[in-house]
């Protein structure tokens, strides 16, 4: 279990490849839905997220 030092750096590091990925352009729905599908596959191969964050649905 990583730290909660740990989490952010691997959260941002992710978020900084994605954005990097985009050419350095993509809205805040964009990023995190690219981020969302990213952790679904390693989640169901490997048992964990690449995040190790919690997805709440919001209505």
């Amino acid at each position: 279990m990583n730290t909660i030092a740990e989490n952010l750096t691997i959260t941002v590091n992710t978020l900084l490849y994605i954005i990097g990925k985009l050419g350095g352009t993509g809205d805040f729905h964009k990023v995190f839905k690219i981020l969302y599908f990213a952790d679904q596959k390693p989640l169901v191969r490997y048992g964990s997220a690449i995040t190790d964050d919690r997805y709440i649905a919001m209505s």
